[in-house]
């Protein structure tokens, strides 16, 4: 088990998920006044793992010039102000949310976690292609990444190194299909379901259906 396995680590992957899929339907067409509550919500409740700041904010620094972008052409358009608002305060609690369940997200932990729904024929061919997706992404990022191409960043440099993850990627295409065949195949034990980290999740839950509900 990796060492980082306790706090959100250690949560049920299924359960975090949930909590993901109840923040998403609650946030997206919340009023500001409730999406600013939900937000105020998870921020407390990271404080049962204080490590996940650390990845929040490396995401709202990536997300800076965004921002300053946004609100330099929404004002120009005349955009109104609490549209405005809205948007960003939208934009920030999906990227919250998003650091909470891909931040603390490990694929041995999630192989725990589905055991027993891994032994069904259809379920295995879903893990192995959502596996060999996920590994895919993180190849070429890391390759695009790495690339020793001109640091220019013109719209010619950028294309070059697109084309060059792209294609060396293709080319890591065995080796990404052992990786998640060895995955798959590798013998795990079950998770304890009854446990601190998911008696966090589960009152949180609770917590923010009852925000839903005002």
């Amino acid at each position: 088990m990796n060492r980082e396995a306790h706090g959100f680590f250690a949560q049920n992957c299924w359960l975090k998920a949930l909590v993901f899929a109840l923040a998403i339907a609650g946030g997206c067409f919340a009023s500001i006044r409730h999406l600013t509550y939900q937000t105020i919500t998870f921020l407390v409740y990271f404080l049962y793992d204080t490590r996940i700041y650390g990845r929040l904010g490396f995401a709202m620094r990536k997300l800076l010039p965004f921002f300053a972008g946004y609100w330099l052409f929404a004002t120009l358009w005349k955009i109104e102000f609490m549209d405005m608002l809205s948007f960003s305060l939208r934009l920030i609690f999906l990227v919250l949310i998003s650091v909470y369940i891909f931040g603390t997200f490990e694929i041995e932990q999630l192989m725990q976690d589905s055991i027993g729904l891994r032994r069904i024929r259809v379920v295995q061919r879903i893990f192995y292609y959502a596996l060999a997706i996920w590994l895919f992404i993180q190849s070429y990022f890391q390759i695009y990444a790495a690339s020793d191409l001109s640091e220019s960043k013109s719209m010619h440099n950028v294309m070059n190194k697109v084309l060059h993850a792209l294609g060396t990627n293709y080319e890591n295409s065995p080796r990404i299909d052992a990786e998640v065949s060895a995955i798959l195949e590798s013998s795990y034990e079950a998770r304890q379901t009854i446990t601190y980290p998911n008696l966090i999740a589960v009152v949180f839950l609770a917590i923010l259906s009852i925000i839903y509900a005002l």
